[in-house]
């Protein structure tokens, strides 16, 4: 298993949220709390194989599924490694800080028009 590391020494805190895709192999992201994945394991995110579809995705076709993956953890975090078989795994609009639950967006667009039409 092969793993690139990207470090972010003014740290981040509260969370973490990517996209991926995958060819047939898993890999797995890890957080810890000092730079070159040092220091306490803060959490750890699993990724599943999701293999591809014909003619889809990038020029080869071969990354075109993709799901969004996140994760909230205490401390402050100052790496994040990402591990998996070489040329396999493709990570894509990296956030940091905390990361919302799923649906937050609907829920608060379902509260804003109910404030609409009472306004009515």
């Amino acid at each position: 298993m092969n793993s690139a590391v990207m470090n972010v020494p003014g740290g981040f805190s509260d969370g973490f949220g990517t996209w991926f895709s995958t060819i047939g192999e898993t890999g797995l992201i890890e957080i810890y709390g000092e730079i070159d994945a040092g220091g306490a394991l803060l959490g750890t995110i699993e990724l599943a194989a999701l293999g591809s579809t014909p003619n889809g995705g990038d020029p080869t076709g071969d990354f075109n599924r993709w799901r969004e993956v996140g994760m909230a953890f205490a401390g402050t975090a100052r790496s994040v490694r990402i591990s998996g078989t070489s040329n396999t795994i493709a990570i894509d609009n990296i956030t940091f800080g905390a990361v919302p639950a799923p649906g937050f967006a609907t829920v608060v667009m379902g509260i804003g028009m109910s404030l609409a039409r009472r306004r009515r």
